[in-house]
């Protein structure tokens, strides 16, 4: 998990992880000013400290200093309650398939949370497909599951929330293969980050990887 000010919704979001027995909880913090990153440490997680600021730093810092397995399977989820853990097993199972796993939200938990956030979102997944001929009815989805050995694999260039674009760029990029579920999703506890300006670093991101080495 990455996490910035994530007090009022980690709690629940670690319950949910320990209820689906997931084995070990890394949180990388990006230099929370609330309780976050005690929380954390409280409930046995390991936390490791955010080089820089954004989503996108946070993911490659974690992939800078944690040592991957490529034998193991990881799991990417926000830390600020939209998606129930309890899906975990789940995306990790489809990884017997897959490389990569995305989290599929449905149009009728997205639609009640923020019209402007579907509509957007599925833009940006259709000038996916444009750029890379590879349908994801959802890239900007934050849940997302992982082969080690596909992790080892990713060069991320991303710094904020165009994170998810340029994970679904390097799979395309790496032949990857990706598989999908659907999830559940939900309000967000606490103050929402995303703003309607990181759209466009978002579709930036895509034709930047699009037409890169």
């Amino acid at each position: 998990m990455m996490a910035l000010n994530e007090a009022p919704a980690l709690p629940l979001v670690l319950a949910g992880l320990r209820e689906a027995n997931v084995r070990q909880i890394v949180l990388v913090d990006g230099n929370s000013t609330d309780a976050t990153p005690d929380i954390a440490r409280g409930a046995g997680c390991t936390v490791i400290a955010q080089e820089g600021k954004g989503k996108g730093m946070a993911f490659r810092t974690f992939l800078e200093t944690y040592p991957i397995d490529p034998n193991a399977r990881y799991v990417m989820l926000d830390a600020d309650a939209t998606y129930d853990p309890k899906d975990v097993p789940r995306l990790a199972e489809k990884l017997e398939e897959y490389d990569i796993v995305t989290g599929h939200r449905a149009t009728a938990h997205l639609i009640p949370n923020n019209l402007t956030h579907f509509f957007g979102n599925k833009l940006i997944s259709l000038a996916a497909f444009l750029l890379f001929w590879r349908w994801n009815p959802d890239i900007c989805t934050g849940y997302w599951a992982f082969r080690g050995s596909a992790l080892k694999k990713m060069r991320i260039d991303a710094t904020r929330f165009d994170l998810e674009a340029d994970l679904f760029a390097q799979a395309c990029k790496k032949h990857l293969s990706m598989g999908m579920v659907d999830v559940m999703y939900g309000p967000r506890l606490g103050e929402r980050k995303l703003r309607s300006i990181d759209a466009l670093h978002i579709v930036w991101r895509l034709f930047f990887e699009r037409f890169s080495g």
